[in-house]
């Protein structure tokens, strides 16, 4: 609802969204819902699934900040509950409304603009992705709509003499369709007003033969009538007229007795995309004021300002009838002298030469003078800054202006167009425009790489189009394997008089030589976006001093500001330049500085989110970083902050690791560790730590930092003992954690004794190997305890209070937790407390608390939420089993196909059992015993593979209660003898003497 796009998902759930939406404000009954989205008899339970589908629309809504009720419940049914004229057909039906109003008053070109508007709300066909009975019938009558707005359109264009600009469009539309008569007689009047009178008869013929050949009709008379007229070459102003509407007189750009100047160079033959942006344009060119409608555009290199620009001017040239003045004013490099721009000016508006002054003031005085009384558009191209433009200014609101340019000129007021990159669509269909558009079909693959190589840069899709164009013999992969590589694709992109690399370099040619050192240097990061505080290490400079460099790139668009990045081809531009001027030691020891500063940020918020229960070592030291109170400026957000440098910190990793650094990478490698954890960035985790560890296996260890080789050495293999527990490679993860262990051992340091222990007694009960799980996790709390280690201490409780309950000794569990917990609270240790609160939830619901459990549940939701998704989705996978418990399988289901979506996400496959496992539970209380057997084995199939033996005898129990309600007592004996065998061997008592206390799988 405010211009942002949500998305919903597809089938039921969109089409039951679509229809709410048709309807405005108006209560849908749920019969007429069922009526409107199935065909035929609809499903069993087709009530409730529509209750699912409104409450996932809900959490979308609600996920996106939407108010929680945009879909309202009405004792009757359902409605959207919409702001007034909210809706894109509203909004299109005021537009068509007043457009209808200009044209009655003889106001044509005001309708155009309002008829644009209209149809520029149309992003599509009318309920697309929409797969259900109500909506074909809907969609027809709304495209009927959007046609008959399109006519009138094009019927006012041609009353303002635009022929030649509506044949294009008139001839792709009639060959959309050809039985459309109003369409064909509208392309027989454009092309007759341009004289192209046999052109415009062969239309009619077409249409004929369509309409005979598909229906066995003739044309109406108003199509036979319009053939007589261009046959005796009248006049066909009349039927402009009745198209308009009855009141309407036709009206024709004005002519003008003095010169009408037309500079503008020809629009470019393929010009793509844009479509909002040239319309807002166009839009501020044509409002009326005293000051002259202006419109500045700015953008990078080769973002295609000077073909926009012009493509512009072409579009609105009929709104300024006393012509185009153009100049190329050749930027900040040998910028164009204002005087001899003016000369021309005034030469193309009548003024004798003898007449112009010699002095510049002078001049632009007298063209003020000449342009004061006249309609002329003045196109000011590639624009070096203020004082260049001023001069060149008209003084009056009859005149527009148009100015491109590199950098902003604050100095200009007017509608402000920063141009980028392309869409890929646009790309693609820019690129189709010089290649052929066949020869694009037969390689799509190719073109997409191709564009995307290009990095969607409209001057380099013009240079790729262009070198493909001149050579038809060459595949289109050809071209795109010679792009793939990055140290010579400058070189490719360049034909001609065209170039990416020129086109770059001129917007860095006259800028200080600091600010070109900065740019080079920024080619040394191994990414394109890069967050403002990087300068400062690269450089070896203050805050402040980084900041004016970075700001002095974004005024010229070397860097792009929002989020601060490198265009890809600019990247390798800045690459080449760093190796061209900055020395290989100065090189190494910028990125080096840039390691130890983003080694010092990770270290340090990961110590102010205290995010795990073992510090990261403190080895190596830091050699460089930022000063005190700029490192807490960055840092005020940690988490944030960890967010939106990720990505940098990852790959200044290998940075480390490229410049023969293996412990400084293995440093920061370790301290992402955590923030990885918590935001499942498995993959990131993995690569940076496997990097690091080999690069530390081929360097050895060194005689003066072996100490040091070992403690990062330690932590990253005690890091990835954790990863493939998280991952469920257990046997993996115990050799990890066993090897982390021995070095802990060999250091005496006794907070990864403990973290290691603790890792290997939650593997150990997991395998159910529980007599080892429970000394592992004895001896880490026995560390933790003698270290004040609190984090690794409440860890290391709730392991062995999982244990107690899994084996059925509940009080003994309660006791561990409680104690866990009050360790929790002061100060607050928030992973704990809400790891603390699901235990004791489980625990109470393996007593049959259900109240209780509820609530302990829900403030452990809560509580995970707060540290992010994977976390709050452990509790809300209890929280369903508790709302199973309590008679409410509808809402546990709900719970549990949020959490499937989580794990599914995140690739925890632990997760996807317990909730398969919880799913069984909750469709069986619901009484869809074949949902529940079908949910039950895909839990099992999940413990087989993952060698989980006491989660797999939990999920035998229920499968054999859902096989003895379907009534296949042999199969459910056979299941329930092998849960017992199972639980007996791994010393849990038999389930009779317990079995209402069983609550699923084992916590996380």
């Amino acid at each position: 609802m405010d211009g942002r796009q949500v998305p919903v998902g597809a089938g039921k759930r969109r089409a039951l969204l679509g229809c709410l939406a048709l309807h405005g404000g108006q209560v849908l009954s749920v019969s007429r819902l069922v009526e409107a989205l199935w065909e035929g008899e609809p499903p069993a339970g087709v009530r409730n699934q529509i209750q699912v589908y409104v409450s996932a629309l809900r959490r979308v809504f609600a996920a996106a900040g939407l108010p929680d009720e945009v879909i309202r419940t009405d004792p009757a049914g359902y409605r959207l509950r919409l702001p007034a004229g909210s809706r894109d057909i509203d909004r299109f039906a005021v537009r068509v409304t007043e457009a209808e109003g200009r044209l009655a008053d003889g106001q044509t070109a005001a309708a155009v603009r309002h008829l644009q508007d209209g149809l520029a709300l149309w992003r599509g066909p009318a309920l697309g992705g929409v797969d259900a009975p109500f909506a074909a019938a809907a969609a027809a009558q709304l495209e009927e709509r959007r046609m008959a707005a399109l006519c009138l359109r094009i019927s006012a264009d041609l009353a303002l003499g635009r022929h030649a600009d509506l044949v294009f469009e008139l001839r792709s539309l009639v060959a959309d369709h050809p039985l459309n008569e109003g369409l064909a007689a509208r392309l027989m009047v454009a092309l007759q007003g341009t004289g192209r009178v046999a052109d415009a008869l062969a239309v009619y013929r077409a249409t004929r033969g369509a309409l005979v050949a598909e229906l066995g009709i003739e044309p109406g008379e108003q199509l036979r009538d319009l053939e007589r007229t261009v046959l005796a070459g009248g006049t066909t102003d009349l039927y402009v007229h009745r198209w308009c509407g009855a009141k309407i007189p036709t009206k024709r750009p004005r002519q003008s007795a003095v010169p009408r100047p037309n500079q503008l160079p020809a629009d470019l033959g393929v010009f793509v995309g844009r479509t909002e942006q040239v319309r807002e344009a166009a839009e501020a060119l044509r409002r009326d004021g005293p000051a002259p409608p202006t419109v500045v555009m700015v953008g990078p290199a080769g973002a295609g300002k000077s073909a926009f620009a012009v493509h512009l001017a072409h579009q609105v040239r009929d709104d300024y009838p006393d012509g185009v003045l153009y100049a190329n004013l050749r930027g900040t490099e040998q910028p164009a002298d204002p005087s001899a721009v003016l000369a021309g000016f005034l030469r193309a508006l009548g003024v004798p030469p003898a007449s112009i002054p010699d002095d510049t003031d002078e001049r632009s005085r007298l063209a003020r003078s000449a342009l004061a009384d006249r309609r002329v558009l003045v196109v000011l191209d590639d624009a070096s800054g203020a004082t260049q433009v001023q001069a060149l200014l008209p003084g009056t609101g009859s005149c527009g202006v148009l100015i491109t340019a590199r950098a902003e000129i604050p100095a200009v007021a007017g509608k402000r167009i920063a141009l980028g990159m392309l869409a890929q669509p646009d790309a693609l269909a820019m690129l189709a425009g010089l290649v052929g558009a066949d020869r694009l079909a037969a390689e799509t693959a190719a073109a997409q790489e191709i564009v995307a190589q290009c990095g969607y840069l409209p001057l380099a899709v013009r240079i790729a189009g262009a070198r493909l164009a001149a050579r038809p013999h060459w595949t289109l992969q050809r071209l795109a394997d010679a792009l793939a590589d990055e140290h010579s694709r400058l070189d490719v992109l360049a034909t001609g008089d065209l170039a990416v690399r020129a086109s770059v370099e001129l917007s860095l040619r006259g800028l200080p030589e600091r600010v070109r050192e900065a740019f080079a240097t920024l080619g040394l990061l191994p990414v394109g976006a890069f967050p403002s505080w990087v300068l400062a290490p690269l450089l070896d400079t203050s805050a402040a001093e980084a900041a004016e460099l970075l700001d002095a790139l974004v005024d010229v668009h070397l860097v792009e500001a929002d989020s601060y990045h490198l265009h890809d081809l600019v990247r390798l531009f800045a690459r080449e330049r760093a190796a061209a001027t900055i020395s290989a030691q100065r090189r190494r020891m910028a990125a080096l500085r840039l390691v130890w500063a983003c080694l010092d940020l990770a270290r340090t918020a990961d110590t102010r989110m205290d995010l795990g229960f073992v510090d990261i070592p403190a080895d190596p030291a830091v050699r460089w970083q930022l000063p005190p109170a700029a490192r807490d400026r960055i840092l005020a957000d940690p988490a944030g902050w960890f967010g939106a440098d990720f990505r940098l910190l990852a790959d200044a990793v290998e940075m480390a690791v490229t410049w023969n650094q293996p412990v400084l990478a293995g440093a920061l490698a370790g301290a992402l560790a955590n923030y990885c954890e918590i935001n499942a960035f498995y993959d990131d985790w993995r690569r940076t730590h496997e990097t690091a560890l080999a690069a530390l296996a081929i360097a050895g260890p060194a005689s003066t930092e072996a100490t040091t080789d070992l403690v990062v050495e330690m932590a990253l293999l005690r890091n990835l003992g954790e990863l493939h527990t998280i991952e469920d490679r257990y046997v993996k993860a115990v050799g990890y954690f066993e090897s982390a262990l021995a070095i802990a051992v060999r250091l005496e340091n006794s907070d990864y004794q403990g973290a290691a222990l603790s890792g290997l007694g939650y593997l150990f009960r997991i395998l159910g190997r529980y007599d080892e799980a429970v000394r592992s996790f004895a001896a880490a709390s026995d560390i933790c305890l003698a270290t004040g280690n609190r984090s690794g201490l409440v860890y290391a409780q709730q392991g062995i209070a999982t244990i107690h309950r899994e084996q059925g000794r509940l009080d003994q569990a309660e006791r561990c937790l409680q104690a866990s917990l009050a360790h929790c609270r002061e100060p607050l240790y928030l992973h704990g407390l809400t790891q603390c609160l699901r235990g004791l939830g489980a625990i109470q619901l393996a007593r049959r608390e259900i109240a209780p459990a509820i609530e302990t549940l829900t403030a452990a939701s809560e509580a995970g939420a707060k540290l992010g998704a994977v976390d709050a989705t452990h509790s809300r996978r209890w929280l369903a089993e508790a709302r199973t418990r309590n008679g409410e399988p509808a809402v546990a289901l709900s719970i549990l196909d949020g959490c499937l979506r989580v794990y599914g996400e995140k690739g925890h496959t632990f997760g996807l059992g317990m909730t398969w496992h919880s799913i069984a539970g909750a469709r069986l209380a619901a009484g869809d015993a074949a949902g529940a057997e079908v949910a039950a084995r895909s839990a099992v199939r999940i413990w087989e593979s993952l060698g989980t033996p006491y989660a797999l005898a939990e999920t035998l129990v229920v499968l054999a209660e859902i096989c003895r309600q379907r009534a296949m007592p042999a199969v459910a004996e056979r299941t329930a003898r092998q849960a017992a065998d199972i639980r007996e061997s791994l010393g849990i008592e038999p389930l009779s003497s317990h079995r209402n206390n069983q609550t699923g799988p084992g916590q996380l």
